[in-house]
């Protein structure tokens, strides 16, 4: 009985890593597309507040997404691509 206990407890513990091992792998996206919304914005000469008003957010929430502290939907990453006028592939590929 102990044996199958220490498997189990295996089990959940190798799954716990796992999603800490996806979750590193989000943190990082989010950060490199903000990171690549940054320079889209400066390349483009706009202020953060100019960005936000062409696709109706706070300066706050891009100042946000630029240092990928906030997840951006698919919705407003296209509102980026067309006001940034980037393809969507220079945000989304490495």
């Amino acid at each position: 009985m102990q044996l199958l206990y220490s498997k189990m407890e295996y089990g959940i513990l190798t799954s716990k890593f796992t999603i800490l091992m996806v979750s590193q792998d989000k943190i990082k996206f989010y950060r490199k597309l903000g990171a690549k919304i940054l320079q889209a914005r400066i390349d483009s000469g706009l202020e953060q507040g100019d960005v936000a008003s062409k696709i109706g957010k706070t300066q706050s929430y891009i100042s946000k997404v630029e240092t990928g502290d906030i997840k951006v939907d698919l919705y407003t990453l296209t509102l980026l691509v067309k006001v940034l006028k980037k393809p969507i592939g220079y945000f989304i590929t490495e």
